[in-house]
């Protein structure tokens, strides 16, 4: 569970396994809070058995961004202000 504050900008969410679902590294993207800096989440990808498939990067003027394939290979995005 990813819960989140009543009231508060922020999206709550579970991650399940079910029968018939299959990891994907295509289709939707889904960009998690890499919290005040993405250096510290980054930092516990491949520690986790993750692989990093691209680093910090500028995002335009909206942040950053960084994307990894998790241990099932589901591609999924950090996302950060600084």
């Amino acid at each position: 569970m990813l819960p989140y504050e009543m009231g508060e900008p922020h999206v709550g969410c579970a991650i399940v396994e079910g029968k018939g679902y299959e990891p994907a590294s295509k289709g939707s993207l889904i960009y998690l809070s890499g919290g005040v800096d993405l250096s510290k989440p980054l930092s516990r990808v491949e520690i986790a058995g993750g692989k990093i498939i691209m680093d910090k990067t500028p995002n335009g003027g909206f942040g950053f961004i960084a994307l990894f394939v998790d241990t099932e290979g589901n591609k999924i995005g950090f996302h950060s202000l600084e």
